[in-house]
């Protein structure tokens, strides 16, 4: 009986340590997808101002910056095998988040539409920035919703990233910089 009783505290704990695991890897991935969305469009509408691209070009550049960018190809992978594992002891939580990870997808599909249909481009920067400002509430949200779950220390500690700004404004002015003395140098000169 002992013997019994330990087995199962032992394959209990095993479970438990799998799920808090799955949890901390939903946690990272949501943080990246988060990134890759909110980061990105933060840095487009920094560029928008410094060089003053007009809305029909915001797609395009949108979607070329999206295709560029390296995209960890397992994410996707690692983060369906987290919500499996998340699913299997919370249904709910795990229905809430499937296909989370799809966002940046859908978004660059949408840039790709808008970017071929002129009427389309004109409105697509009211219509991706009213988007995200209803996905982001929601996004966090379910990020802190499962540091909670992880625990105290982690819902404090991703609360707390989640409250500061998402970048500084000298790194994407010194990043626009960058891109400025690119752009003159590719050009050619007059001679």
């Amino acid at each position: 009986m002992v013997g019994w009783l330990l087995g199962e505290a032992s394959s209990r704990r095993r479970e438990i340590s799998s799920h808090r695991q799955a949890i901390s890897r939903a946690i990272a991935d949501l943080l990246e997808v988060r990134h890759r969305t909110f980061e990105l469009k933060a840095f487009m509408d920094e560029a928008t101002k410094k060089f003053k691209i007009p809305p029909q070009g915001q797609p395009v550049i949108l979607a070329k910056l999206r295709a560029i960018l390296p995209v960890a190809d397992s994410l996707a992978k690692r983060y369906n095998e987290s919500v499996d594992v998340v699913a299997s002891s919370d249904p709910l939580l795990g229905f809430r988040l499937r296909s989370k990870d799809a966002l940046p997808k859908v978004l660059t599909s949408l840039e790709q539409l808008a970017s071929q249909d002129p009427t389309a481009t004109q409105a697509y920067p009211q219509i991706e920035a009213g988007l995200l400002d209803v996905i982001k509430p929601q996004l966090d949200d379910l990020i802190i919703e499962l540091a909670k779950t992880r625990g105290w220390f982690t819902w404090w500690k991703v609360k707390k990233y989640l409250c500061k700004p998402s970048f500084e404004q000298k790194d994407v002015e010194e990043l626009l910089s960058k891109f400025e003395i690119l752009g003159s140098k590719s050009q050619p000169t007059e001679g």
